[in-house]
């Protein structure tokens, strides 16, 4: 008669065995494979982004340069109104307006260079007076930059050169048949001396065209 009873006793023991709880061992073994498949993502993912980068990084200054400087006999932009032509910087982004706001083009470097043009119908045809004008428009802005007179594509033009807060700049202006050009090279600090020959090369492909007249501006 006792037997049976302790049967019963054992059915439930026997039962709990069954639904035994991992090991530590097995624990560790799993957290350590997914660890591992963690590592490895991550690995990949920054492999990835360090690949794009260095596609990026190698299009440096230098190789920049050099494509201009190979570019300078290529195609020419010209001006929607007639106004000039340049051969354009190789590689770099034109804009044009609404979005170069005052400006009649703006050619932007991937490396934060720019070459800008702006021309405008003037009421004066003398030196002189484009210096007295550009005195004004310095003192309305508060900056005042070294100034020299230079021999520009056959005429006397305004050379400038500051150094800005983010930027340094070497502008010129000239006036031809009643029309200002004015043109402006700006580059980070540490990249201007080095761009700098390179425009001045590339500005010897700019031509004054004529163009439609409009009513002169005060």
């Amino acid at each position: 008669m006792g037997h049976p009873g302790k049967d019963k006793n054992r059915g439930p023991a026997r039962r709990t065995r069954g639904h035994r709880r991992p090991e530590p061992a097995a624990i560790a073994k799993m957290v350590l494979i997914l660890f591992v498949l963690a590592a490895m993502a991550a690995l990949f993912l920054d492999l990835r982004t360090l690949s794009r980068k260095r596609v990026k990084e190698t299009f440096t200054p230098v190789a920049e340069i050099r494509q201009v400087l190979l570019g300078v006999s290529g195609p020419r932009y010209r001006d929607p109104s007639g106004r000039f032509s340049i051969v354009p910087p190789a590689g770099w982004r034109t804009i044009t307006p609404p979005r170069s706001d005052v400006y009649d083009v703006i050619f932007r470097s991937p490396h934060g260079v720019e070459l800008r043009i702006m021309t405008r119908t003037v009421s004066y045809t003398n030196f002189e007076s484009l210096v007295k004008h550009v005195r004004r428009t310095q003192k309305k802005s508060g900056v005042y930059p070294m100034m020299q007179p230079v021999s520009f594509q056959g005429t006397t033009a305004l050379r400038r050169e500051a150094r800005l807060y983010r930027s340094r700049i070497m502008a010129l202006d000239f006036v031809r048949d009643g029309t200002e050009h004015h043109i402006l090279f700006s580059a980070p600090p540490d990249l201007f001396s080095n761009y700098l020959p390179v425009i001045e090369e590339l500005l010897r492909t700019y031509r004054v065209e004529t163009g439609p007249r409009t009513p002169p501006s005060e």
